[in-house]
């Protein structure tokens, strides 16, 4: 009976079942993620250009809000959200996010 329960405590957890993904679809997920950091970093390059062609080379750049809506899946289900990065102040950030509401009406 003793060596039953030794044989029982060391069992190990049983461990998530995860979708086998084949070398193909690795591929393809990290050809998106590569494109999503490639959309982000042109995004960014877009603001500066624009910038720079307003401000000339006399600027500094004070505040920073990023709103990004993203997809995925997390332990095979289908997820949605919105990811922020802030830096500023609260009321410098609820200023620009009011402004931004105004400038996309």
């Amino acid at each position: 009976m003793r060596e039953h329960l030794a044989q029982a405590h060391e069992m190990e957890e049983p461990k998530a079942i995860e979708p086998e993904i084949d070398e193909a679809e690795r591929e393809a997920m990290d050809d998106l993620k590569t494109a999503d950091k490639a959309r982000l970093t042109s995004c960014v390059a877009r603001m500066m250009d624009a910038i720079e062609e307003d401000f000339g080379d006399q600027y500094e750049i004070g505040a920073v809000v990023i709103v990004a809506h993203v997809h995925g899946h997390k332990n095979g289900e289908c997820e949605s959200g919105i990811r922020t990065r802030i830096e500023a102040s609260p009321w410098a950030a609820l200023g620009m996010l009011e402004m931004a509401k105004d400038i996309i009406r």
